[in-house]
């Protein structure tokens, strides 16, 4: 339990991409955190020190669908930037979100993304060296089953610059 009592119960903590050092040495995790009153799964962002103490959670939710943070980055500001899916009953059966929260884990902005009709899989955001953002991850389409790789490059925390898609047909992966 997170916080005991009736708290909720951290799902996943993803480990490698989605754990990173913050600037103040401390260290941030996402997952994602099942919300017993909503019994759906809301993305899970969590700063830790040293020792292993939380500093602070944030839980993200958007709209009355499941969230799944997959990886993090820091922003210029020392805030923080996360990727990760949004699962739908309906379809597209999954889409790509991007949240970006303080430096105190409040949230500032959150937006989904599209390319497939069937599903959109976010996998990794890192900072750039230009302050930007890219994101990788997968989508696919049906019928026929297309499975494709994306690429995204976001300027800053909140404005897309381009997307690239790499179809598997094409060999350009």
């Amino acid at each position: 339990m997170l916080g005991g009592g009736a708290a909720p119960v951290a799902k996943y903590l993803h480990d490698q991409q989605g754990r990173i050092r913050a600037p103040d040495l401390m260290f941030v995790a996402v997952g994602s955190v099942y919300d017993n009153i909503t019994s759906m799964s809301n993305a899970l962002l969590m700063k830790f020190n040293s020792s292993g103490d939380t500093i602070w959670t944030t839980s993200i939710a958007i709209g009355v669908n499941s969230l799944r943070a997959m990886s993090v980055a820091i922003t210029p500001d020392s805030g923080f930037i996360l990727c990760g899916n949004v699962m739908s009953a309906t379809a597209p059966y999954t889409s790509v979100f991007v949240a970006r929260v303080n430096a105190s884990g409040v949230l500032v902005k959150a937006s989904v993304y599209t390319c497939g009709n069937n599903a959109n899989l976010a996998t990794k955001i890192i900072r750039t060296v230009d302050d930007g953002f890219l994101i990788t991850g997968y989508y696919e389409n049906f019928p026929p089953f297309d499975p494709n790789a994306f690429l995204m490059k976001l300027a800053d925390a909140d404005s897309v610059s381009w997307t690239k898609r790499y179809h598997s047909s094409s060999n350009q992966l």
